[in-house]
């Protein structure tokens, strides 16, 4: 697992590390998680994308889904057993990979 705290962070680390899913929160300094993960999609189209978020609306699932193709929305309140569970059904649904 890899942590960038910035969405520039997040560009370095996907550009040197050999990475599979991408989580990230809808609500950043810089970028809104939605423009990351269309950007992200855009450049690594093989990428699981994960959004997540405290404050999300319906809206914000909506362009996540139609602009930057994720394949989960996440909302608060979560909790560490919620984000494996939730990995790993991302994971099952995918054929590349197998949990």
């Amino acid at each position: 697992m890899f942590v960038a705290t910035t969405h520039r962070d997040a560009f370095l680390t996907l550009a040197q590390k050999d990475s599979g899913v991408v989580i990230c929160d809808q609500n950043m300094p810089g970028m809104t998680g939605v423009a990351l993960m269309g950007k992200i999609r855009n450049l690594y189209p093989n990428l699981l994308r994960i959004l997540m978020s405290g404050m999300g609306s319906t809206d914000d699932v909506a362009s996540g889904v139609n602009e930057a193709g994720i394949h989960k929305y996440i909302a608060k309140d979560w909790t560490g057993d919620r984000i494996r569970s939730e990995l790993r059904e991302v994971l099952q649904r995918n054929t590349k990979y197998s949990v």
